[in-house]
């Protein structure tokens, strides 16, 4: 399936995140509670994606918290019923931070552009590249 070249791209890319400290057992990819100045709250990230998401909203002072009760139904790619709970919420706009995407998450973005559409709203997803850079 994976060329020999691609393989090797691979591993290198892997050697360059691994010495920039990106990943690996020192790397800050963890979960934790984060006071939200926003909120006043110490409120839970999941991921360190979600709280260098929040380093940036507090830098550039865009509001957003984690703290809201927004929950959307959607159906999984088994058919079972569920409910997707958007990381973040701004004025006007919900935020998915993904270090890395499922299956299923693209019946959840339906889900919630579909939701957002009805409570005139935006949503947008920001992916692992953008805090890689």
């Amino acid at each position: 399936m994976f060329t020999r070249e691609y393989r090797r791209k691979l591993s290198e890319h892997a050697i360059k995140m691994l010495e920039a400290g990106k990943i690996g057992p020192q790397a800050p990819f963890k979960a934790e509670y984060k006071f939200n100045p926003f909120s006043d709250k110490e409120e839970w990230m999941h991921s360190s994606w979600e709280s260098a998401f929040l380093d940036a909203c507090i830098e550039e002072n865009i509001p957003v918290t984690k703290a809201h009760s927004i929950r959307i139904d959607y159906t999984d790619t088994h058919g079972i019923d569920r409910q997707y709970v958007p990381d973040f919420k701004g004025e006007g706009v919900l935020f998915e931070v993904k270090g890395r995407e499922k299956q299923d998450d693209l019946l959840k973005y339906r889900a919630a552009e579909g939701w957002c559409n009805e409570h005139d709203m935006e949503f947008v997803v920001f992916g692992r590249d953008v805090f890689l850079e």
